[in-house]
């Protein structure tokens, strides 16, 4: 029977170490946040300047213009080339006149935020030459020789008349 009882003394908890461990952590956690403090009320002056200095940094990131290019490569089929440049002409008028109703109705978010758009022909010599609609020879090779006999060949080919077609 003594051994029953020597095993509950055994088992039993002490209230009186649990209490100083609930102490201890509260201590030890009132201790962290009073260092904490201290830390920053050290090295405020610090902080101030880095915040400062990031709001500044930031500001200056947000507020700085981005310009993006996008390509768009159109092929115009039914010989609408004429009314391919026609639009185009208008869409950059209505850019320089800043006319962002008329922006806003074909579809543009921020026309505001558009500066200009650019139409360069790609120019694929060797098919036009190659192309035969008559029945002579190369009639395109023939045309072409004839534009390019008062000027250079590359001048003629990037002539916004002879790009077109």
């Amino acid at each position: 029977m003594s051994t029953k009882e020597n095993k509950n003394v055994d088992q039993e908890i002490d209230l009186g170490s649990i209490s100083r461990a609930i102490s201890g952590l509260f201590q030890s956690i009132g201790r962290g946040a009073f260092l904490s403090i201290r830390f920053v009320l050290k090295r405020i002056v610090i902080f101030v300047i880095l915040i400062l200095l990031g709001a500044g940094i930031g500001f200056y990131l947000d507020h700085q213009r981005k310009t993006y290019d996008t390509l768009v490569i159109i092929r115009p089929n039914f010989e609408t080339t004429d009314y391919v440049y026609a639009k185009i002409d208008l869409l950059i008028s209505k850019i320089h006149e800043k006319d962002t109703a008329f922006l806003r109705s074909i579809g543009i978010k921020n026309p505001s935020q558009l500066k200009n758009i650019k139409i360069y022909p790609i120019i694929d010599i060797y098919k036009f030459i190659s192309e035969k609609d008559s029945k002579e020879k190369d009639p395109n090779f023939q045309i072409l020789k004839l534009l390019a006999e008062d000027s250079n060949l590359s001048d003629v080919i990037k002539d916004e008349v002879t790009a077109k077609n």
